[in-house]
């Protein structure tokens, strides 16, 4: 499917199909195709852009995970295995929950998850973070999605600039609003003004799932605590 932009507002938007929403219900809306935005009278911007859905191998995708991840040789990803992977453990007790239940994650419960990404047949969905360090926010740090290994050949890394509150969007060029590729993202946080530990960064230990499936282990923004 692909995605066209022809204006965005961040009054009021209406989609070409049935469905009307407004930029906080929109993150929200789950297993909704977004087809595209129209501007309402009263909105500036005349962006026109067609963006194509990722191009997704689920099971190659996810052989290559358990390939990469799985030190011990049994054909899974036990939890300590997974804190190689981030942005698949960040998702996993869902995956899991939807697979055998068994505490780990096997090649054919990632390679479902993958395969809901193709039936979203989606390029872009809204998504934006929040950084905080100390419990405060923390201002002007550069935060990079990058994804996870076994994706790397359907996605492309992204970057962004946490503001006064804290608050992190990923701004294509000429796209007036947060919106990210679905998949598995590792997490780097850095800042020209503080040193911020290796944890969340060269060695990081941040990671997130970019979707409109619904996770019962998440709710709301997705918020990263650092401590230092």
């Amino acid at each position: 499917m692909i995605i066209k932009f022809k204006s965005v507002c961040h009054a009021r938007l209406e989609s070409v199909g049935k469905v009307v929403v407004s930029p906080l219900s929109l993150a929200k809306l789950e297993n909704v195709f977004l087809l595209s935005f129209l501007v309402w009278p009263g909105c500036s911007g005349s962006y026109s852009e067609r963006v194509a859905a990722p191009t997704w191998d689920p099971v190659s995708m996810a052989n290559k995970a358990i390939s990469e991840f799985d030190k011990n040789g049994d054909s899974k990803l036990s939890e300590e295995e997974l804190s190689s992977a981030p942005g698949l453990k960040y998702c996993s007790k869902q995956l899991d929950s939807e697979g055998d239940g068994d505490g780990s994650l096997n090649s054919e419960e990632i390679a479902s998850r993958i395969s809901q990404y193709v039936k979203m047949r989606v390029g872009l969905t809204p998504f934006d973070c929040k950084i905080l360090l100390n419990k405060r926010p923390l201002v002007g740090a550069k935060v990079r999605l990058i994804p996870e290994s076994f994706l790397v050949e359907a996605l492309d890394s992204l970057e962004g600039t946490s503001n006064e509150g804290g608050l992190v969007q990923f701004t294509p060029e000429d796209i007036n609003m947060s919106v990210v590729p679905p998949g598995m993202y590792r997490v780097e946080v850095t800042s020209s003004e503080l040193e911020i530990p290796e944890e969340y960064n060269v060695k990081t230990t941040l990671g997130v799932e970019v979707s409109s499936i619904p996770d019962s282990y998440h709710e709301g923004q997705v918020t990263f605590f650092l401590k230092r």
